[in-house]
């Protein structure tokens, strides 16, 4: 397994716990090596050891993309991984993949765990056409050099698919889906799920204020009409971030509760009647997975993986505050209907409950 970063650190990333637990259950059931940056002491405190040392020191050369200057400064570990001949090389994500590819190493399977596999890199207009290119040459050489190539959802495999039509016929049969489970074990199941003690009706969203693709605004814009028509509905909103004290100026209100960043924001989610999901665009977003597995009824907007995830339309709504305003005030106004999505949800979360790890190993080795 290959890395170019650190996978220890204080707040890991969703992508990087996966990696982790990957990572385990590769080196507990195939002796796997690992390549990592991280220091043998703080690779067992969480029960891995590695093989290879990536250095992040070394000679900073002027207009070299920070993954290619990595590369260059630990070609020997390159040459090292080549010569060992792996039956798979497992990279998450295209920067770290691009040096393995022009270091000729052979049996790649590039994993895709970003949201919309670099969307704000690659796609995004505000980034210069030349970057763009770039980026998007990257990837292009990263998807025909890998022997196989993992995503989160089917929409995102249609994506990159759509993005390189002119390579298509040549990497689609390279693609294997694997939704995520709704229990990692880096999840808290402990959490206490109680209702808050308080009379009323109790919405949670979980964003990160520097990520517009969340959805904030669409929302908060709806919260603000809702509880024009309710005064008995709470929203609660968590995430931290640069522009959080902007929306907090402008929306929070006795029933519009601001927390900013929380550690486990599960003991919040845990507590409300009903999770939302307005994500503009997404994979498989982790609010959604972690609301069926403590059993929160969740809806999200129908973009992404998010339908894919949840199979259920009663549970989707349009990217526009008329669309769900009428969502949540259907789960407002009738315990019953609200009653029924809990139930149909816990059937599909029995369904996403599977050894995330183990389904994915077989992918990457049969």
């Amino acid at each position: 397994m290959y890395s170019t970063g650190k996978i220890t650190m204080d707040k890991p990333t969703g992508g990087i716990r996966r990696f982790i637990e990957l990572a385990k259950y590769m080196q507990r059931e195939y002796n796997a090596d690992l390549c990592c940056a991280d220091l043998d002491k703080d690779l067992e405190q969480i029960g891995l050891k590695k093989t290879f040392y990536i250095k992040l020191d070394g000679h900073q050369r002027k207009f070299v993309p920070p993954e290619i200057n990595i590369a260059l400064n630990n070609r020997n570990i390159l040459k090292k991984i080549k010569r060992e001949k792996y039956d798979a090389v497992i990279s998450f994500d295209v920067p770290p993949s691009v040096a393995l590819c022009f270091s000729g190493i052979k049996n790649i399977v590039l994993m895709i765990r970003k949201d919309l596999i670099g969307y704000y890199d690659v796609t995004h207009e505000h980034k210069s056409i030349l970057r763009r290119l770039l980026l998007l040459a990257s990837e292009t050489l990263c998807l025909v050099k890998s022997k196989k190539i993992i995503t989160q959802c089917k929409y995102d495999c249609n994506c990159l698919l759509n993005r390189h039509k002119f390579v298509q016929k040549y990497i689609e049969k390279k693609f294997r889906v694997q939704i995520n489970n709704v229990n990692p074990s880096w999840a808290n199941a402990k959490t206490n799920t109680a209702k808050i003690l308080r009379d009323g009706f109790h919405i949670c969203f979980i964003g990160n204020f520097n990520d517009k693709r969340k959805g904030h605004d669409l929302l908060l814009n709806c919260a603000q009409d809702i509880i024009n028509n309710h005064e008995d509905v709470y929203f609660h909103i968590i995430g931290g971030g640069m522009d959080y004290h902007q929306y907090r100026a402008k929306y929070e209100s006795k029933q519009i509760i601001f927390y900013n960043h929380v550690e486990n924001p599960i003991g919040v989610l845990g507590k409300c009647d009903l999770s939302v999901v307005p994500s503009l665009a997404d994979s498989c977003p982790n609010t959604v997975m972690e609301s069926l597995n403590i059993g929160v009824p969740v809806i999200g907007s129908c973009v992404g993986g998010i339908p894919e995830i949840l199979e259920d339309e009663t549970a989707m709504f349009e990217l526009t505050v008329e669309s769900l305003y009428s969502v949540l005030n259907m789960y407002i106004d009738s315990p019953e209907a609200l009653n029924a999505l809990k139930n149909r949800q816990a059937i599909r979360a029995k369904e996403l409950s599977f050894t995330w790890e183990k389904i994915i190993s077989r992918k990457i080795l049969y």
